[in-house]
């Protein structure tokens, strides 16, 4: 069998590369709000705008700077891009290599492969559609397609907050070995589906949590169904484009990226550890589930307006949407995670790591993004340890950045088990 197939993001259980996807019991009770996990929603989605024009403070700066250097170098990634934004300023810095084989330097806008971070995109489809009446959150799987085992009793909300009990098609060995034998190949989204449905249940609906890529693709599926449109152009039609993210793009069936890009580095399809270069493998298997092209100062946007809602929900459907993560303070959502305040996203794609998070106490939005997808720590044998990390979590390139940044911060994002 080849090595599993990583397109994971950030759930309550964090899994180490070629782990099988977390399953734990879904929790009840009262909100998130309730809970802490966002304090105030009425507040968040009331937040100024966060200021791109100027600069952050020079002694923020500093320290970010020093965090961030000595965590990529723990790292053992070609390179990096980092960024934070909120009402004062702006800072973005590229750090390492953009090509490990040509030594070229990470510029502060590279486009990278943003995998998992596309579920927020679908995610926040869905919840477009259902505050304009077109659909409801409530509505079961079977109201769309006759073939979800247990489809009558799967609502879109547990297809989106990952409590369905669809198994994810990325663990399929049949799927693995397909894929890895020829990255360049193209795969259909009813296809995947198709493979994702063969192999479930794994629980009854509700009962559990799953991290499942086939969830997403079936909130597409509805996305397409409800519009006539393909997904890729209600995206851009209702978020990509009314908040100006120019450098962001669903690219389909199309191995390019845009100028300038950063080259990934992999093991991922390799059972003795060696590394690949993934940068143009053809990214449809990811699909509505990880396909997205984007830059560091694209996502600095697009976090605060994932969280607020502003520019691409009213603030009546971005306030409940904060609410509705299960009890506790880490917990999925509807498309996005929450962790004691911080909402956001995480994403990876062979070679690629982004993290994306928006603190709802400061009104700050931080962004790691990393052109490998290598974990480091106290990772399976044969991982590297670029410094000795073997008493250490196994932790993504990007969380292991994005600890120290945010405490830099005065707010430590701390992932669940750490």
């Amino acid at each position: 069998m080849a090595a599993a197939l990583v397109l994971a993001g950030c759930s309550p259980e964090p899994s180490a590369p070629g782990a099988a996807p977390s399953t734990t019991p879904a929790t009840t009770g009262p909100t998130a709000a309730q809970q802490g996990c966002v304090p105030d929603p009425a507040a968040v989605v009331k937040a100024p705008p966060q200021n791109r024009t100027a600069g952050l403070p020079a002694a923020l700066v500093g320290e970010l700077d020093a965090a961030v250097a000595a965590a990529f170098a723990e790292t053992g990634a070609p390179g990096a891009v980092v960024g934070v934004s909120n009402d004062r300023g702006t800072w973005v810095k590229g750090y390492g290599l953009a090509n490990a084989a040509t030594g070229e330097a990470m510029p502060a806008n590279a486009h990278t492969r943003v995998g998992s971070v596309t579920k927020t995109f679908t995610g926040t489809a869905i919840v477009q559609l259902d505050a304009a009446g077109a659909l409801s959150l409530d509505d079961t799987i079977s109201e769309y397609r006759a073939d979800v085992p247990n489809g009558d009793r799967i609502t879109l909300r547990m297809l989106s907050n990952m409590t369905s009990g669809v198994a994810s098609y990325t663990f399929n060995e049949q799927f693995l070995d397909t894929m890895f034998s020829d990255p360049s190949q193209s795969f259909a989204s009813p296809d995947l589906i198709r493979i994702g449905l063969a192999d479930s249940p794994s629980f009854e609906p509700g009962t559990s949590f799953e991290y499942s890529n086939t969830n997403t693709l079936l909130l597409g599926s509805v996305v397409e169904q409800v519009t006539g449109k393909p997904l890729a152009t209600v995206v851009n039609e209702s978020i990509i484009t009314p908040l100006g993210l120019a450098e962001t793009s669903w690219p389909g069936t199309s191995p390019e990226m845009p100028e300038p890009y950063a080259h990934g580095v992999t093991q991922q399809g390799r059972d003795d550890g060696s590394l690949q270069d993934p940068t143009h493998w053809n990214p449809s298997w990811g699909a509505a589930a990880g396909e997205v092209i984007s830059t560091v100062p694209d996502l600095l946007a697009y976090g605060h307006a994932l969280a607020t809602g502003q520019g691409i929900l009213d603030p009546a459907a971005a306030e409940k949407r904060l609410t509705e993560f299960p009890a506790g303070k880490a917990a999925y959502g509807t498309g996005y995670a929450c962790y004691g305040g911080w909402v956001g996203h995480e994403g990876t794609l062979p070679g690629y790591n982004t993290h994306m998070v928006y603190d709802t106490a400061s009104n700050t939005t931080a962004v790691v993004a990393v052109n490998s997808d290598i974990h480091a720590g106290a990772c399976t044998p044969g991982s590297p340890t670029p410094q000795d990390l073997s008493d250490r979590r196994c932790l993504s390139p990007a969380v292991r950045i994005l600890i120290p940044l945010t405490k830099a911060l005065g707010h430590e994002l701390v992932p669940p088990g750490s």
